[in-house]
């Protein structure tokens, strides 16, 4: 596979070319450690603009951040031990990262 300069993926006749376009994708506009985390969540991202949610598992909203630089820190220290999702939704695109808090 070729990463281009638009972050775009082109791919030979790969059997599990959707597999690896999604993680690929997910890995260059959202990024997201430690992760689990006990203290504190980093998220990057090669977005400009969008917008960074986390939710738990049910779909609660839990926090919400514009998107103004590329990397966001958010304290979860005060969250309930389990499973989250974090949601960046962009002017293209959206993606979604399991986050585990311990």
């Amino acid at each position: 596979f070729i990463i281009d300069s638009k972050w775009w993926i082109k791919m030979a006749n790969l059997p599990t070319a959707p597999f690896v376009w999604y993680s690929l994708r997910t890995l260059f506009f959202l990024y997201r450690y430690p992760n689990p985390a006990e203290t504190d969540v980093i998220m990057n991202t090669k977005a400009t603009e969008g917008e960074l949610v986390l939710t738990d598992v049910a779909g609660k909203h839990l926090w919400n951040s514009k998107v103004n630089s590329q990397q966001t820190k958010r304290n979860v220290d005060n969250f309930a031990k389990g499973i989250y999702v974090i949601m960046l939704t962009s002017t293209f695109e959206k993606f979604s990262e399991k986050l585990i808090v311990e």
